[in-house]
Parts: structure tokens; C-alpha cells; sequence
């Protein structure tokens, strides 16, 4: 029971440190240089301190202190990224979550070598004798550090938003933000400032202070348009709702050494990237775009969860959910990349703020006491790929909203 109570404790940390910095991240989103790095920053920082925690309530603490990086970031991410690139290359944005694939199985790798595999014996545990976890967080905090450190100061240019300085009434900076863009990428920008600023007019609204209902509120101003914000919102709080339940019981087959477990591990997170790169392709397919690849994809997500059960062996068990990692992989890679593009362009980080609240949300919900927990996943897995169906709009070939 202790342990039950510190691990919906944990979830409700996490929840408020990555909701909080979702909903904050929204009034930064078009300043996009300054959220990105200080978002960064904190997530390796604190996972390093967390390294040194004396005891579990420090532990936790600091994971909900790096998780408000992590939070934060994640909605300004795909901002990011639909702010600059051309809508005929939006597609990449649902391959941009193989970074999240590749950071899987590097975590993966790093706690299967010897550094990871310190653990508790016998009833007590000597800090020396249990190194291991803290080497981890060490490790993978001081590697954020190191690529944030070299991407953002070294490799790496990331200019402000050009409609957040034509916002600031600093055309001529959006103007050179945009040459710079242009010749970066080996093209030539034949944009004026004369002819940027012959749009004053239309601007001069947009500059007027505005209040949180008005923000919210052109993410439901047409019967369209709320009904695909509040299906994004109930796909991303069920999916929310899945993935603790199959955290919460597992199957015993009498083989589950520690050798097995990370060498699984480590197969699993492998297995998302080719996923990632089918979910790319298959989000430009003429029948199917992202609304049917995000349908699809959540559908056999829920039948290999369903199938798994029929295993008697770890091996099986170990394909099944092979097969269920990669297509989770192709869902996340659509839903990534569909969400931001329904929401309207000045409304896409409150967008991305509450899909990604209701989704943490709905993860503290879950009753890790659940009977039949792999049934109970893939009938929501089902039923949200059910309601993907009927998002109102298509992306594919079209510019974002």
C-alpha cells in the first residue's frame, strides 16, 4: 500500500511540474529562443542534482523540478518547428519524434551497462552498495548539459520568431530573421520591409493586449474547429489514461533476470525508430494522411496490447509487445504531429499546453488496483482510435491552421 501511495504520489509531482511549465510555456511560445534553452537547461540540471538525492521525498522532488523542463518544452517543440518549415515539408514533424526513440534507447543502453545494474539486496541498502541509479541520472543529466551547452552556443542558431517580433512592432528585425533563414537554407528572401509593413493595418488588432478567454477562445470559435480541439484533447487525455495500466501488472515467466529485462528493454526502444519512419511515410499516403494513419495506428496499438495476453512465453511476450512498441511509435509520431497542425498558428502553444495537461492529467486517475489492466488499455486504445476518425480536418498536402 506504501508503495502504491508513492507512486500516485510521484504521478500527482509530475503532473503539476509538467502541466504547470505547459500551460506557462504558451505565453513564451513566440519567444522561442529564450523558452527552449531555459527548458533545456532545467531538465539536465536538476537530473544531475537529482543524482545526489538523500532520500525518496528529495528524489521526487527534484524528478517533478526536471520534469518542469520537460514539460515545458514539449509543447514548443512542434512550435518551433511549424514556425520555420514549409508546409510542404510539415510531414517531417511526425519524423521529428524519432529524437524521442533515439533518447529511448540510448537511456536504454547507458542503464543496461554495469552502472545501471547496482540494485537493492537483501533488506537493507548501504548507499555504496546502490550507486547504480545515481551514475544513471549523473550520466543522462550531464549529457542534456553537454548537447544543450553545444547546440545552443556552438552548432546551432535559433532565431526568434519573426511573427512574435512583427507582434513587437520590430519589422525590420523580422525582416532579417527571415533573409537569414532564407540564406541559411541556400535561397534568397525577396521580402521588403516596405512590404511587410504595408500589412500595419491588418497587425494593429493583434497588438492589443489580450485576455486568457481570448486566447482559449479561437481554439472553439466554429463548431469545425471545437470539434477538433476537443477530439485532440480526448485523444491525448485517453492515451493518458492507457499508459499507466500497463505499468501496473506484469506477467511472470519464471525468467526474469536482470540481464533479460534491460536486454528487452533495449530491443524495445530500438524498434520505435523504424516505427517513427513508417509513421513519416504513411502520414503523406493520398488515402490514408494523418488522420488515417492516426486512426490506424492507435487501433493496432490496441490489438497487439489485446494479443500479448495470448502469450506463454517470455519470447512471445517479448514480440507481441515488439509489435505494439512499434506501432505506439507510429501513433505518436501522427498524433505529434496532427495536433499542433489543427490549432490555429497563434493558438498552437495553448493547443499543445491542454492536450498535454489532460494527458498528465488523466495519468494520475488511474486506479493502479485496476483488474484486467492489459484488457481495460486496449479497449481505450480502440475506442480512441474510433474517435480519430472523425477529426474534422485533413493536413495532408496543406498548410498548418
Amino acid at each position: 500500500m506504501c508503495a502504491i501511495r508513492q507512486h500516485i504520489a510521484s504521478r500527482i509531482l509530475l503532473w503539476l511540474s509538467n502541466s504547470i511549465p505547459n500551460i506557462f510555456a504558451t505565453s513564451f511560445v513566440h519567444f522561442l529562443p529564450l523558452s527552449t534553452n531555459v527548458t533545456l537547461l532545467i531538465t539536465g540540471a536538476f537530473a544531475v542534482a537529482a543524482g545526489g538525492s538523500p532520500n525518496y521525498i528529495v528524489l521526487s522532488a527534484l524528478a517533478a523540478a526536471w520534469s518542469l523542463g520537460v514539460g515545458g518544452t514539449l509543447p514548443v517543440d512542434s512550435a518551433i518547428f511549424l514556425e520555420f518549415v514549409p508546409p510542404t515539408h510539415q510531414y517531417l514533424l511526425t519524423i521529428l519524434s524519432i529524437w524521442w526513440e533515439f533518447g529511448q534507447l540510448i537511456e536504454s543502453l547507458v542503464g543496461s551497462q554495469p552502472l545501471g545494474l547496482a540494485r537493492l539486496s537483501g533488506l537493507s541498502c548501504l548507499r555504496l552498495s546502490n550507486q547504480g541509479w545515481r551514475y544513471f541520472l549523473f550520466t543522462m543529466g550531464g549529457l542534456m548539459l553537454v548537447l544543450w551547452a553545444i547546440l545552443f552556443f556552438f552548432l546551432f542558431m535559433l532565431y526568434e520568431s519573426p511573427k512574435y517580433l512583427m507582434g513587437k512592432d520590430q519589422d525590420e528585425e523580422s525582416v532579417e530573421v527571415l533573409h537569414k533563414v532564407a540564406s541559411y537554407n541556400g535561397a534568397i528572401s525577396t521580402l521588403t520591409l516596405a512590404e511587410l509593413q504595408s500589412l500595419g493595418d491588418e497587425r494593429d488588432l493583434e497588438r492589443r493586449p489580450v485576455s486568457t478567454t481570448q486566447i482559449i477562445a479561437p481554439l472553439f470559435a466554429t463548431r469545425a474547429v471545437a470539434c477538433s480541439t476537443s477530439l485532440l484533447i480526448a485523444l491525448w487525455a485517453l492515451i493518458g489514461l492507457v499508459f499507466p495500466l500497463l505499468e501496473t501488472q506484469g506477467t511472470d515467466f519464471g525468467d526474469g533476470y536482470v540481464y533479460i529485462t534491460y536486454r528487452n528493454q533495449v530491443i524495445l526502444s530500438a524498434i520505435g525508430v523504424p516505427g517513427t519512419l513508417l509513421g513519416g511515410y504513411m502520414v503523406e499516403l493520398p488515402y490514408l494522411g494523418r488522420r488515417g494513419t492516426v486512426a490506424v495506428s492507435i487501433v493496432l496499438t490496441g490489438v497487439f496490447i489485446l494479443a500479448s495476453t495470448t502469450a506463454r512465453t517470455s519470447n512471445v511476450l517479448l514480440g507481441w509487445n515488439c509489435a505494439y512498441g512499434f506501432m505506439s511509435n507510429v501513433m505518436y509520431g501522427a498524433l505529434y504531429a496532427i495536433t499542433p497542425e489543427l490549432f490555429p498558428t497563434k493558438n498552437c502553444g495553448t493547443g499543445n499546453a491542454m492536450t498535454a495537461t489532460a494527458n498528465r492529467i488523466f495519468g494520475v486517475m488511474v486506479n493502479l488496483r485496476t483488474p484486467a489492466p492489459i484488457f481495460i488499455a486496449g479497449a481505450i486504445f480502440l475506442i480512441s482510435g474510433c474517435l480519430a476518425v472523425f477529426l474534422p480536418y485533413e493536413m495532408r498536402g496543406k498548410a498548418s491552421l
